[in-house]
């Protein structure tokens, strides 16, 4: 009786042996294709913005030329001049908006 007893117990401890095996696998396998999703993504963000900073080292030696090209004083000046002259017609754009508004609203009245 005694030698069934044991034969039933290491029985019963490969079995759930094995279960347990088979359970810590698939939570493995679970785990590693998370993992290389994820690692899928963060390359493809890498890739994004490689991409972008030689666009953009691109348009800084384009600057640096120009720059070169024009001289460093007649360059600033002028895209101040630009800057100033695209926001005053932004301003007027805006005054005549607002006139036209007005103009409407009273011949409504």
């Amino acid at each position: 009786m005694e030698g069934m007893e044991s034969l039933l117990k290491s029985d019963l401890f490969f079995v759930i042996s094995s279960v347990s095996v088979i359970v810590i696998s698939l939570a493995i396998l679970i785990a590693l294709v998370y993992i290389i999703k994820i690692l899928k993504d963060v390359s493809g963000f890498f890739k994004a913005i490689q991409s972008g900073t030689e666009a953009l080292s691109e348009d800084l030696s384009e600057v640096r030329l120009k720059l070169r090209e024009k001289g460093i004083m007649s360059g600033v000046i002028l895209s101040l001049l630009t800057t100033f002259v695209g926001l005053g017609v932004k301003v007027k754009e805006k005054q005549a908006q607002k006139l036209a508004k007005k103009k409407k609203s009273e011949k409504e009245k």
